[in-house]
């Protein structure tokens, strides 16, 4: 910000802009008073933005400077909707007393809020994220923090093109959802921010190397190879907080092996968290899924649905845990009403951090803490040992409970800062000031008793403000009564304010009591803040454990309540599920759920071939299988009679692109870019469903793209496939491939009606019913009966005989041969060092197997 006459602004103009200019890109809210001000460009923009009054002031120059201003008391509100468009707000505030200050009062930038930094206390839902994005030669490391509880999420990838490193951060962006990317020096920083989509970005250069005294300052975030990307975020964090940031904590560090791979298509295909049609939480797993009690358990419980484990040993402890509830109903009764008792403290280790915590915060920590720990005496005296592992390494913090306890009245003021808020007897000194300012009260009710009777005047009353102090009210009807004693003070239009020598002395001594006792209570909630800020990463692990049992009790209430079942885990690979429930349709449909069966076998038929009608239930049937499949590797039971599944290392769907079409992107070519990924990263543990592959080019190019990428799939994937078409000539395949099963959707006609059972049954389907369905929908007759003779005729005209195509082009494998030979190339073996270079190995020969 530039200003051509500096010199000629006022000194509070030239601070403005002095501290403008060290974060022009925010926008500054300037304490003034109990205003925070904004002049010059910030106060036009600002005022258009939140609608406020734009005005002028006299600041030095010619012209009078644009000002806009918010209350300091509720500048928070402002703040957010600044944030929530996306722009960052400077505090500057009072560092100093105005009565104190010789000149110019103090004021210094206190925090910029970011889109990643902004916590909003009335809103706990809002989980706001800020990622990191390094490189350390071909490693691509991101940095995911969710701020308010200081939790991050590392991520790591050896990157081998553009193309693989816009593919990774797309899904790492469209899984956490950041509100805000930070960047180092990147090759393809343009290109990769671009896909950050609705989130700001920050660019920092040079930075992951050069502060070393990070790593002194937090020697437990640093003692990991992701360091880099770690280093961007607290530089960051620490930059615009101007403090230190010792919430932080890493939850867990992920290079891929710990969970399923789930892409953002796929959670959107199978609808985990919203729904397709308003992207809210209605009609989706989550919504199904999630009875937790906390805030913290349904945050838990998405961030499950969304990484799915791949450790059979820590599924079956988990199914154990709600074996155990459901085995114990009075306990589970038990830990569900504590539960209840337990409030949001993950949103707590911020203010905890920053030791600001309110009295009633600190009633709330109190409350969740004493609930946590009878929850642990519930589980131990009901030798409940499987559960109570949960909380073995945990610290209930029981002393810090019971200290808290005894400081708190019951219900603290929000406005604490001039009410007692600690109760009596917890502090003698504070007991004693509190006594000498209410003793002095109740001698103003007596003098105003006494003055009342001494001068005649009835409606007599001693009143107080801040400005005036103590004072006797008359009304103006009274005059002639007030005693010469009485020293005028403040003339009103009905009445006049007077004191005597007597109440300011009494007042001085309240008022002086009083502030002392203010004092004293705000010293012992300081002194209080400390002793939390030492617990807090206790209190961080209660939250982590507190979320896990609410997860459980949450599954261990679905199961109960719809009939789920405990799923067996597989080494085998194969897929066997009796009479299987879609969870969401189930419960959103008011006719009886039709249930079906599901065979994948790797070393028998591992790829069904799914005919039969549009809105038969294919899509339905394949989702169901998948989001079972979901469902047991987030440690929940499953709905259906019996389910015996393996452990599936990634799941892909290929259905539907319409919301693609927005973006300028041809349904076809989304659906053939998708298809790409797919065979490319699909292996023998994944699990993909095809819906209608084809259909959006010609019927023969469709036709052939589907049967080539089903023989590919045989061939060289491998992996357990449900494909549902419309080109009844794949059913073929199963005549050539053994491990091929065609299956259909059962229909039946009746009085030349055709209805759909739902069942899946063996066998193909080789008539469409598409007539039947436009008719069923409500199409003109005198349409529908044009329509089949024009079937008929196109049925006699195109009979065409289906043929089998095995023809391996040669060309094919020379280019995947250069490709390979290119990458080893370009590898720069001066700077690898030796854990990259076995990954870059590992890597190498998975290209090669899927070849």
């Amino acid at each position: 910000m530039e200003i051509s006459d500096f010199e000629k602004l006022t000194p509070a103009m030239r601070h403005y802009v002095e501290t403008k200019n060290k974060n022009p890109e925010a926008y500054l809210f300037y304490r003034m008073g109990d205003f925070y001000e904004l002049f010059f460009d910030d106060a036009v923009e600002v005022s258009s933005l939140l609608d406020l009054t734009l005005t002028k002031k006299s600041g030095g120059l010619e012209d009078k400077i644009p000002m806009c201003g918010v209350p300091f008391r509720v500048a928070n509100q402002y703040v957010k909707r600044l944030v929530k468009k996306g722009y960052s707000v400077s505090i500057c505030d009072q560092v100093e007393d105005p009565k104190e200050a010789k000149g110019l009062v103090k004021r210094e930038i206190i925090k910029v809020v970011t889109p990643g930094t902004f916590v909003d206390e009335e809103n706990p839902d809002d989980t706001r994220r800020i990622t990191s994005v390094a490189m350390q030669g071909k490693l691509m490391m991101l940095a995911h923090c969710d701020y308010a509880s200081g939790r991050i999420n590392l991520e790591q990838k050896i990157i081998w093109d553009y193309r693989d490193a816009l593919s990774f951060l797309d899904k790492q962006l469209e899984f956490y959802r950041p509100a805000e990317v930070i960047f180092s020096d990147l090759a393809y920083e343009r290109e990769l921010s671009a896909s950050s989509k609705q989130a700001g970005v920050v660019s920092l250069h040079g930075v992951e190397d050069c502060n070393e005294e990070l790593y002194q300052r937090y020697p437990e975030l640093f003692d990991s190879q992701y360091h880099p990307a770690l280093n961007l975020l607290v530089y960051y964090l620490e930059m615009t907080q101007i403090r230190r940031q010792d919430h932080l904590y890493i939850q867990s560090m992920n290079d891929g092996d710990g969970h399923m791979d789930l892409s953002d298509t796929t959670i959107r295909n199978l609808e985990l968290v919203e729904n397709t049609h308003d992207s809210t939480k209605k009609d989706s797993l989550y919504a199904i899924l999630d009875r937790c009690t906390t805030r913290m358990g349904s945050r838990k419980m998405r961030e499950k649905i969304l990484r799915p484990m791949m450790s059979a040993d820590s599924l079956n402890e988990q199914y154990d845990r709600i074996e155990s509830l459901q085995s114990n109903r009075i306990l589970f009764d038990d830990i569900l009403e504590k539960l209840a008792s337990i409030y949001d403290i993950d949103r707590l280790a911020l203010s905890i951090a920053n030791q600001n915590l309110s009295p009633k915060q600190m009633v709330r920590l109190q409350k969740s803490l004493a609930a946590f720990t009878e929850i642990l005496d519930f589980l131990t005296s009901e030798g409940e040992m499987v559960l109570y592992r949960l909380f073995e390494q945990v610290d209930p913090c029981s002393d810090l409970a019971k200290e808290l306890e005894s400081v708190f009245i019951d219900d603290p003021p929000a406005s604490y800062q001039e009410q007692r808020f600690i109760r009596e007897g917890y502090d003698s000194e504070l007991d004693e000031l509190f006594d000498s300012s209410e003793g002095g009260a109740q001698w103003i009710l007596d003098l105003e008793e006494r003055e009342r009777e001494g001068t005649g005047i009835k409606n007599l009353k001693i009143k107080y403000n801040k400005i005036l102090g103590y004072f006797f009210d008359v009304s103006k009807s009274n005059l002639s009564l007030v005693p010469d004693r009485f020293i005028r003070k403040q003339t009103l239009v009905g009445s006049e304010r007077f004191f005597t020598d007597e109440l300011k002395e009494q007042e001085e001594r309240i008022l002086h009591a009083k502030e002392r006792a203010l004092e004293r209570q705000l010293a012992l909630l300081d002194s209080l803040r400390c002793r939390i800020a030492t617990e807090l990463e206790n209190i961080q692990n209660i939250s982590e454990a507190v979320a896990e049992l609410d997860v459980i009790c949450s599954f261990a209430l679905i199961a109960d309540r719809y009939g789920y079942v405990r799923p067996t885990l597989n080494q085998e690979g194969s897929i066997s599920i009796e009479n299987g429930r879609h969870p969401v349709v189930e419960r959103t449909i008011e006719e009886e759920y039709i249930p079906n069966d599901t065979r994948l076998d790797p070393n028998g038929y591992f790829l069904q071939v799914i005919t039969g009608p549009n809105m038969a239930g294919k899509s339905t049937y394949m989702r169901q299988v998948a989001l079972i499949q979901i469902m047991a590797q987030i440690g929940s039971f499953v709905p259906c009679d019996r389910a015996n599944l393996p452990i599936v290392d990634q799941i892909f769907t290929r259905i539907g692109a319409s919301d693609f079409l927005t973006r300028g992107k041809s349904t076809f070519m989304v659906e053939m870019t998708e298809v790409a990924e797919i065979l490319r990263l699909a292996t023998p543990r994944s699990l993909i469903l095809f819906d209608e592959v084809g259909r959006g080019t010609s019927t023969y190019d469709g036709l052939s793209i589907a049967w080539s990428i089903i023989e590919y799939i045989y061939d060289d994937v491998r992996a357990k496939t449900l494909f549902a078409t419309h080109y009844f000539e794949l059913t073929e395949l199963a005549n050539q491939y053994e491990g091929i099963l065609n299956v259909t959707v059962a229909t039946e006609e009746v009085d030349e009606e055709i209805l759909f059972l739902r069942k899946i049954v063996l066998g193909e389907s080789n008539y469409s019913f598409g007539i039947d369905v436009a008719k069923l929908a409500g199409v003109k007759p005198t349409v529908i009966e044009r329509a089949r003779r024009v079937l008929v005729d196109l049925e006699r005209q195109n009979n065409v005989e289906t043929a089998s195509i095995h023809v391996k082009d040669d060309a094919v494998e020379t280019m995947v041969d250069d490709e390979l030979r290119e990458k080893i190339r370009s590898i720069d073996l001066d700077h690898t060092t030796p854990l990259e270079a076995l990954m870059l190995l590992q890597s190498l020969k998975e290209e090669v197997d899927h070849a």
